[in-house]
């Protein structure tokens, strides 16, 4: 028979006695072996702690990094939610999803930049009490950004993932109040309180992006 468990789909072989046994777990197939008589319940709570206690009694192996935001991070497996996320320092990645390979990487630092993006976009909507677009991502190697009031649009370039988040959320809030047609002195009245380096991020983003202004 079959289960769902955390978004995986296993197959369950029965057993008369015996304990709880991981016969494989990988990409192709996730298979257990289960005595007769344990509840559904009971074997699933079960089956999350044999797979934690995989996890912990792993060879040792250098930690995984992935650099984005400005800075390294250790990408630590966690079973609870299928996004990932950061917490202390570091990033939680699904074990499911806990892989070394580029373009999984890629992956991942893509829905992190997406994430932070976001988030900050509705620290701004509730700032100035208004209603954003959704955030769009493309490679842009002129622009960090760029906003279409016509189209009811914002673009960011997905290379912002290199950048700090201090240097990020500044991004943000200038194509926020681009799109919003804040007046100057709103918006430097903003930027002299929330951003004391603007001027050391505007000169980098000079730097990075050609047609920055």
């Amino acid at each position: 028979m079959y289960w769902e468990l955390d978004g995986h789909h296993i197959e369950v072989r029965l057993r008369e006695s015996g304990t709880i046994e991981i016969l494989r777990w990988d990409e192709d197939a996730k298979i257990v072996y289960l005595p007769a008589g344990l509840s559904q319940a009971e074997a699933m709570w079960s089956i999350r702690n044999l797979l934690q206690e995989k996890i912990k009694s792993a060879p040792h192996v250098p930690p995984l990094q992935l650099h984005v935001f400005g800075r390294h991070w250790a990408l630590v497996p966690q079973w609870t939610s299928k996004s990932c996320y950061i917490k202390n320092g570091a990033i939680y990645v699904h074990a499911s999803r806990f892989k070394s390979g580029t373009r999984q990487l890629h992956v991942l630092e893509q829905e992190l930049l997406r994430q932070k993006v976001i988030e900050l976009m509705g620290k701004w909507e509730d700032f100035f009490s208004c209603i954003l677009p959704d955030a769009t991502f493309r490679k842009n190697e002129h622009r960090p950004f760029s906003v279409s009031i016509a189209n009811k649009k914002i673009t960011f370039d997905k290379g912002l993932l290199r950048f700090s988040m201090e240097q990020i959320e500044y991004c943000v809030f200038r194509a926020c109040c681009i799109y919003l047609s804040v007046e100057p002195k709103t918006m430097d009245a903003v930027i002299h309180q929330r951003f004391p380096s603007a001027k050391l991020f505007e000169k980098i983003f000079q730097h990075e992006y050609k047609r920055y202004s």
